[in-house]
């Protein structure tokens, strides 16, 4: 599905963390020769275990990122809206897809590939440049508070009795998983 980015869409776009430290013209540019394309409610941008080749950059609706646990259970991770990137590790590694992401709603998506990137950094292109910068600092933050959880989590497991535990594990991880993906986006729509 073609998706056309509305003017006041566009520097909305511009405006994101993502392209910061570099010119309006410069960023319009590289977008025009990025692919657009739009999602449906429940479609899948990609599915867990997935080959990787391309991250995405939400520019309408918002979109499910969720992952199947060993067990089975599907765990929500997040829920992404304008501006924030989905499958960002794909263009810096070639690992298969860690997680599912899902449209809630109508949107769409900007996809910028890992050739995309390379090509840019080999042409010292100040936009894949910026937004390699930019990603990996995002990808700091995250790391940082995946630390901050995991401390939590040890912090709950070693001082919490254990009829307590799973109640406040939920709580941590965003309440409760038992309903599932399939009634969760049913309820978004």
């Amino acid at each position: 599905m073609a998706l056309t980015l509305a003017p006041n869409l566009t520097d909305e776009v511009l405006r994101l963390p993502l392209f910061a430290g570099v010119s309006k013209s410069a960023v319009t540019a590289w977008l025009k020769e990025r692919t657009r394309s739009g999602f449906n409610h429940g479609q899948a941008l990609f599915r867990q275990g997935d080959p990787a080749g391309s991250m995405y950059i939400v520019v309408e609706g918002q979109v499910l990122v969720a992952r199947e646990s060993s067990a089975g259970e599907q765990i929500k991770l997040a829920e992404l809206g304008l501006g924030q990137v989905i499958g960002e590790l794909s263009v810096l590694s070639p690992a298969a897809r860690s997680a599912s992401a899902l449209g809630v709603g109508r949107g769409g998506v900007i996809e910028v590939t890992r050739g995309d990137m390379e090509l840019g950094l080999a042409l010292a292109d100040p936009v894949a440049i910026a937004v390699l910068r930019n990603l990996s600092l995002q990808l700091c933050d995250r790391i940082r508070a995946t630390d901050e959880k995991l401390a939590r989590v040890h912090a709950l497991i070693h001082g919490t009795p254990p009829e307590q535990l799973q109640q406040n594990l939920r709580g941590l991880m965003g309440g409760d998983r038992k309903r599932g993906l399939a009634s969760w986006l049913r309820r978004r729509r």
